[in-house]
């Protein structure tokens, strides 16, 4: 077991690109300014003050690991120059087994979270991005100890929580967790620019009355909460409402219905976000 003995076989991994193609949402990059993150949030794992080879579950604020990842005495800036010590760690120096899957649960509905990890060469390791119990974007890909596009994670989707399952020995190393929820405006903008590259039941572009009319109900909240003339949360959550009951009309005609599905839970985060206040 590499990792925990400190052994160096650095064999590269692949990087998968279709993945970058296929799944929009998908981050896989050097660090979180090339994934083009707001950084809201990041830990470094040296916030909670931990010492030794501690369980790690709610010691840092807005996330839970679950069922526990360990605060980690392997030197993982060994293993990458992208690590930093401390990491966290999915086994134990003194337990044997290692966990997977793993989770991190985040407090609030997300729309955007990254983070450097690294595996054993050879293995792969599928993330998960889920809202409550709904998966909204899944992808595997190639992991390693040495690869520097090591910095993975989603943006532009909306999640509450990240599932990570690495096959192989399954021996992972986490470091850099990056998250932060952007503000309505601005996951309403992303949704106007995710409507561009929505395809449609026929397999073209969303285009024509539907687009048009899906677009005038996000402009028309975003113009319900310009706080140059005053922000209208009721009106704007009015203006979300009709986008979903529009979308809803069309689910398995010319939206398919996964797609469909997606368009709506972003719609209803957003809603969730103005009913909190944030």
């Amino acid at each position: 077991m590499k990792l925990k003995n400190l052994s160096m076989s650095l064999a590269c991994g692949a990087l998968i690109v279709s993945s970058l193609q296929s799944h929009a949402e998908f981050i896989r990059s050097t660090d979180a300014n090339g994934a083009g993150l707001h950084t809201a949030t990041t830990y470094g794992f040296t916030e909670a003050g931990l010492t030794g080879d501690e369980v790690v579950t709610n010691q840092y604020a807005g996330v839970i690991f679950a069922p526990n990842l360990h605060q980690s005495q392997q030197r993982c800036d060994s293993f990458n120059s992208n690590m930093t010590f401390p990491c966290l760690a999915n086994f134990s120096g003194f337990v044997a087994g290692v966990t997977t899957p793993w989770e991190m649960i985040f407090s609030e509905v997300q729309s955007q979270a990254g983070f450097h990890l690294i595996t054993n060469s050879g293995n792969t390791t599928l993330f998960e991005a889920y809202l409550g119990t709904n998966l909204v974007e899944s992808i595997s890909v190639a992991t390693d100890l040495s690869s520097l596009d090591n910095f993975y994670g989603f943006k532009g989707i909306s999640f509450d929580r990240i599932q990570v399952t690495t096959s192989g020995d399954a021996f992972m190393l986490l470091d850099d967790l990056t998250f932060g929820t952007k503000t309505p405006q601005e996951q309403i903008t992303d949704l106007i620019i995710k409507l561009d590259a929505t395809v449609v039941t026929n397999g073209t572009f969303l285009s024509g009355g539907l687009k048009t009319s899906l677009t005038a109900s996000l402009g028309g909240a975003l113009d319900q909460l310009d706080s140059a003339v005053g922000s209208n949360v009721a009106a704007a959550q009015g203006k979300l409402n009709a986008f979903i009951h529009k979308v809803q009309a069309q689910s398995s005609k010319q939206l398919p219905t996964t797609t469909a599905n997606e368009l709506i839970d972003s719609a209803n985060a957003i809603i969730a976000q103005l009913q909190n206040g944030q």
